[in-house]
Order: C-alpha cells, then sequence, then structure tokens
C-alpha cells in the first residue's frame, strides 16, 4: 500500500483510541495485512505507543502483521467438519493444490450445518468437495455464496423468532414492514421504561447467550446507576457449533433492530453499539441495511446512535468484558469482575449486554402481552429457544423448539435422526466448553442447567451429534484443543492448563485420568472467564459418561 492510500485509508477515522480495531481492520482490508509501516502510522493517527498497537493487534486472531507468503484454501477443522470428513478433504487437498496455494486450517467457520466447509480468500464453499474447491482456485470471486437455509417447520417447533425467515426479503423494509415489523417498537414507544421494563419481567424472559440470566434484573441492575448508559449487542457467537445469530440476522435483520430499540429506550441508553463477529459479513451489511432503512423510514427518531463494531476473531471475544475492551480500544482480554459491566462497563458507565435471541424476543412480548409469551415453555423456563443442529444428523440447521422440549425429540423428529446406517452415540451439548450426552440421558428436558445430574447446560443452543466415525477420546481431544488455542493467555491456569490436558488426552499415559482431573480442579476454580472456567467440561462429562472409552481412540 503507498503512504498516500495509507493516509486516506487511516484519515477516515476520528482520531481516538476507540477507532483502533477498525482502523486495523480497515488496513488489512486494503493492505491484505498490516504492515510494520501501518503500523506505526495507526499508533501516531490515534496517539497510542506504537508498542501497545501492536499487543493489541496481536491479541486478535484474524488479524495479520505479516504479508502472506501463498494463497491458502481454508478448511475449517471444528468437530461437525471433522466429523464430516474435513481431516481427509484436507489431506487430499494439500497434495493437489497448484504452486502457490497452500491450505490453512481454521477452527471454524460457522457454517456448522453445511459441513464440511471450505474457503477460499473469505470466500466460502459448503458443503465442500475437492473437486468443487480444485474448480474454484482460479476464479475465487464467482463462488456462489450459499445461503442459510430455513427448512419448513417441524414437529414440536414453535416458531416466534424464526417465523419470518425464509418469508420475507430480508433487504427489503417494505417486507417486514408488511410482516408486523416494528410493531413492538410501536407499542414500547406509547409506554414508560419502566412499564417496558416490567412487562419483560412479568414474561420471565432469560438471556439466550447460555448463562440464562433474567433479562430485566440485568436491566434494573443498570438502571439503578445514573446514566449515562449504554447498550451493547453481543453479535459475536464465535462458539463453533453456534450460528443462530447468524441465522437470525441474515434472515430478518429488521427483528433485531426492533428489539435493540426496545431495549434501549428500557434502559433509556444514550448510545447503542452492535459487536458483529469478523467474519459474519453478510450479516454485518444485512444488520447495516436495515439500519439505514429504519432511519429513511423515520423509526430512528428519538433513538440513540446505533453503531456496528466488527471483531477480528477469538474464542473469547463472545466473552462479554472482553467486547467492552474491544469497543475502547484495547487488548481482547477479560476483565477483573467486580465492578460488573451493569455498574461500570463501556466507558466506566453502566451498561447493559444482550445477545441477538435475546432482544428478538422483546417485540413479541410487548405486542402479544406476558402471558402469550408464557403459552409455550416450562413456568420456570417460558418461551421458546433457537437451537443449531449439526453433526450426524439428516436435517441439520437452526430450529425454534420450547423449552421443555426433549433432547431425544429435537434430535429424533426435528433433526431427523441420524442419516441411514449410522447411529448417534453422544450429543455435545453447548459448544466447545459443553457437556457431551449419552443416549441413556436424552430423555432430558430442554433447560438450562438440567441436561443431567452434574447440571449440564445447553449453553446458547448448539447441539452436535456424534457416531461411531469419530471416538469419544478424539471428540473430547479436538475441543480441549480448541479451547487451549483460543485462551487469551492472561490467565495460567487456563493457557497452560489447556494445553496440558491437550497432551494428556494425545498419550493418555497410565496416570492420565488423575492428571487430567487434577488440571480440570485447578483450570475451573482459577481461571478469570468462563472459557478457562468451563473448558474442562468435555473432559468430565466424558470421564463421567464415558470413562471407558476415554481409555483409547476406539469408539
Amino acid at each position: 500500500m503507498s503512504s498516500t492510500n495509507r493516509e486516506q485509508t487511516i484519515e477516515r477515522f476520528p482520531r481516538e483510541r476507540t477507532e483502533l480495531l477498525p482502523i486495523l481492520l480497515a488496513v488489512q482490508e486494503a493492505e491484505g495485512y498490516i504492515s510494520e509501516s501501518s503500523l506505526r502510522a495507526i499508533a501516531l493517527h490515534v496517539y497510542v505507543p506504537e508498542s501497545e498497537v501492536y499487543g493489541i493487534a496481536t491479541s486478535y486472531s484474524e488479524l495479520r502483521l505479516s504479508a502472506p507468503h501463498t494463497r491458502s484454501v481454508t478448511i475449517c477443522t471444528g468437530l461437525s467438519c471433522v466429523a464430516a470428513g474435513a481431516g481427509e478433504l484436507s489431506r487430499t487437498l494439500a497434495d493437489a493444490l497448484p504452486d502457490g496455494w497452500a491450505i490453512d486450517e481454521q477452527p471454524c467457520r460457522f457454517r456448522c450445518a453445511d459441513a464440511p466447509v471450505a474457503a477460499i480468500e473469505g470466500r466460502c464453499i459448503a458443503p465442500a468437495t475437492r473437486g468443487v474447491v480444485l474448480s474454484s482456485l482460479a476464479d475465487p470471486d464467482a463462488i456462489a455464496q450459499p445461503a442459510r437455509a430455513t427448512r419448513p417447520p417441524r414437529n414440536g417447533e414453535v416458531r416466534r423468532l424464526l417465523a419470518r425467515c425464509g418469508r420475507i426479503d430480508p433487504a427489503s423494509i417494505d417486507d417486514a414492514l408488511a410482516a408486523g415489523a416494528y410493531a413492538g417498537l410501536r407499542a414500547a414507544r406509547a409506554m414508560e421504561s419502566t412499564a417496558i421494563v416490567r412487562a419483560v419481567e412479568d414474561a420471565g424472559l432469560l438471556g439466550r447467550g447460555g448463562a440464562y440470566f433474567p433479562v430485566a434484573s440485568k436491566w434494573n441492575g443498570a438502571r439503578a446507576h445514573p446514566r449515562p448508559r449504554y447498550l451493547v449487542v453481543n453479535a459475536e457467537e464465535g462458539e463453533p457449533g453456534v450460528f443462530k445469530d447468524r441465522h437470525l440476522i441474515e434472515g430478518d435483520p429488521h427483528l433485531l433492530v426492533e428489539g435493540l430499540l426496545i431495549a434501549a429506550r428500557a434502559i433509556e441508553a444514550v448510545a447503542v453499539y452492535v459487536y458483529v463477529n469478523g467474519e459474519a459479513t453478510v450479516a454485518a451489511q444485512r444488520l447495516a441495511t436495515a439500519i439505514e432503512q429504519a432511519r429513511q423510514y423515520g423509526l430512528l427518531e428519538g433513538a440513540p446512535p446505533i453503531e456496528i463494531r466488527r471483531g477480528a476473531g477469538g474464542y473469547v471475544c463472545g466473552e462479554e468484558s472482553v467486547i467492552l475492551s474491544s469497543i475502547e480500544g484495547e487488548r481482547a482480554v477479560p476483565r477483573l469482575r467486580p465492578p460488573f459491566p451493569a455498574e461500570a462497563g463501556l466507558f466506566g458507565r453502566p451498561t447493559v449486554i444482550n445477545n441477538v435471541e435475546t432482544l428478538c424476543n422483546l417485540p413479541s412480548i410487548l405486542i402479544d402481552g406476558a402471558s402469550a409469551f408464557r403459552s409455550v415453555g416450562t413456568a420456570e423456563h417460558p418461551g421458546t429457544k433457537l437451537i443449531c443442529l449439526s453433526g450426524a444428523l439428516r436435517d441439520p440447521g437452526v430450529y425454534e423448539a420450547p423449552f421443555g422440549t426433549p433432547l431425544r425429540h429435537i434430535v429424533d423428529v426435528i433433526g431427523g435422526g441420524p442419516p441411514a446406517g449410522r447411529t448417534i452415540r453422544a450429543l455435545l451439548c453447548g459448544g466447545p466448553s459443553g457437556t457431551l450426552l449419552p443416549p441413556r440421558l436424552w430423555d432430558a428436558p430442554l433447560a438450562p442447567g438440567r441436561l443431567d445430574e452434574s447440571g449440564a447446560s445447553p449453553g446458547a443452543g448448539g447441539i452436535v451429534a456424534i457416531d461411531d466415525s469419530i471416538s469419544i477420546r478424539d471428540a473430547v481431544r479436538q475441543l480441549t484443543a480448541y479451547n487451549a488455542a483460543e485462551s487469551c493467555g492472561k490467565c495460567t491456569p487456563c493457557r497452560e492448563g489447556t494445553a496440558r490436558m491437550r497432551d494428556l488426552l494425545d498419550e493418555f499415559p497410565a496416570d492420565a485420568a488423575a492428571r487430567l482431573d487434577e488440571l480440570s480442579e485447578a483450570i475451573s476454580a482459577a481461571s478469570l472467564c468462563g472459557l478457562g472456567q468451563m473448558a474442562p467440561l468435555p473432559y468430565l462429562s466424558a470421564r463421567r459418561h464415558f470413562a471407558a472409552e476415554l481409555q483409547g481412540d476406539t469408539p
């Protein structure tokens, strides 16, 4: 990149530290990577020491500080893709690529329902085959981007959030309005902010990001502190096996815009930041279009400013305090808590952080009322939950089931059961830090912390069906290796402990179980954030339910 082009790229942004990550991303897009001279120019522009900018840039996995030597074909190595033959695809492609090309394995491309997944210069091929990948090398720009399929409703589904997905043009606000969009916002604007909070409290809405914290309680926690207050929308969703929020935004972006406007009114926010995963380009583009359309139609009058911020890679970026640091132009590492974001969050002010699925529930609550919202689900856990099904299933994808639906129904009926000739032997529930459940526990109802006797949770809603094409030990090892690679490195127990667990699962000496148990306890107890605290869960659940199968590589 010439110095003139570099200056033009950088000068588009205010000279503020909070613009640091957007500038880094813009320079990388223009230059292909971030050169040493660009890093120096960025540091001068935002008045931050060059060494500190370097430290921030290296905390994001998608930022590159050196020019690539080859063009790459990215192969997803998430568990769903591994189970679908990603390893064999990678090996056969490596021998067939022309000079100047190389294989680059990446933990997840978040199209788990279309496994195996490959990508050429950011263009996804899903499902990928050796022939299609090789034929696409000559012109990656011509690769047609696969749409996220919305399957017809299945027996046992109740579609509220997904009601418009696949039925409207996501780029058309007229389609959305004709299907009822923004009726909830009109209702909210006729109510006092306290009344909105009370309606959500009466509905019993729990957060849908994995912790299931009562939404009204989180809002009241921030409202207890004086303004200014901020709303941060967590659309990072960097968890392998989870792709529901992208599906929602890509299929019905106006539902999220409406939901965040209702939440902003409820907490009297002065600004809204939507933090979108760096790879979720289609979702970010459609959301930006929806926000602009809403502005043109006068739907943002009186609303706080809304800004989309893009992440730059790393599982830890989904952790709420990391999102705050990222927006502020700091390294992507968790913060010590307390104080919690509701007290001192973004820019030190009270902040509410809600995920996409949570906010998308708000319009129907204000339109139909608390009783209607509670008409499905259970008394303790009302409403529906989006479920991401992948792995050894006939019909993987995103579905919407009421809380209380048995896991067996979700897998066998909604997901279609295993493909012909295959047998599902375990379900991974809750992503790479989730729990492995054997068939005898699949009659458990879908509920937070209720999936087995240890209190396993469905997390954000990812369920990966594992058949006998992959051993339990290999599955645990793959998940542990992912958590080790994604550790931000701030905590010694997480940074060192997960790597040692990975190595023990590779070698499995005679005393492996005792050492893994000891490491699991230390990592869980002493890690700063949820990534480390929950990283041992795949091993611990396998130890509980598949102890004999951890001893060897065969199913």
